[in-house]
């Protein structure tokens, strides 16, 4: 199974993610989804994350890999879980000149209060990757519609591909 191409994005009146860094841990599981190869590359990161990071399924983003999310949960869950989630943010950031938008989610079923945590999130993405990091976040929070738009926009470019990279085999 491929987890980009083969899960559905929308389901369930949600949105359908993976995780690849389980919180409080510093293990990634990266995928990639190049002329309908699946790349799973395991990485060691520097910090320990205090949330559950991953990827949405069926999309690409402008730094060309599927966009990015994090889920704010009290629930426990490991690398590759599929899980499916309502967007309540996006922090736009711009990574090595590439735009790197992560969207902020809750799980769909779970009432969370998410004050604390998004600023205890801002201050994370701001200074995980140090001093000299060539990444820039935005200090503005973008709420749900803005989140919503960048999903949608994302899945419409990774549709875009997909027909480009069919065309190209026959």
């Amino acid at each position: 199974m491929n987890y980009i191409r083969d899960i559905q994005l929308k389901q369930n009146n949600g949105y359908n993610a993976i995780i690849e860094i389980p919180k409080g841990t510093k293990r990634k599981y990266e995928l990639v989804d190049k002329s309908f190869d699946q790349l799973v590359e395991v990485r060691r990161m520097t910090h320990r994350y205090p949330y559950y990071y991953g990827c949405f399924t069926q999309t690409d983003a402008d730094d060309n890999d599927p966009l990015d999310f994090i889920l704010l949960t009290k629930r426990k869950f490991k690398s590759l879980d599929v899980v499916n989630v309502q967007p309540i943010a996006v922090v736009k950031t711009v990574d090595h000149d590439e735009i790197d938008d992560k969207v902020i989610c809750v799980l769909r079923d779970e009432n969370i209060k998410t004050d604390k945590l998004l600023k205890h999130t801002m201050k994370f993405l701001q200074s995980f990757k140090g001093k000299d990091s060539k990444t820039i976040v935005d200090p503005n929070l973008y709420g749900m519609d803005e989140a919503i738009k960048t999903l949608d926009r994302n899945h419409q470019t990774y549709m875009n591909n997909l027909q480009l990279k069919t065309i190209k085999i026959f």
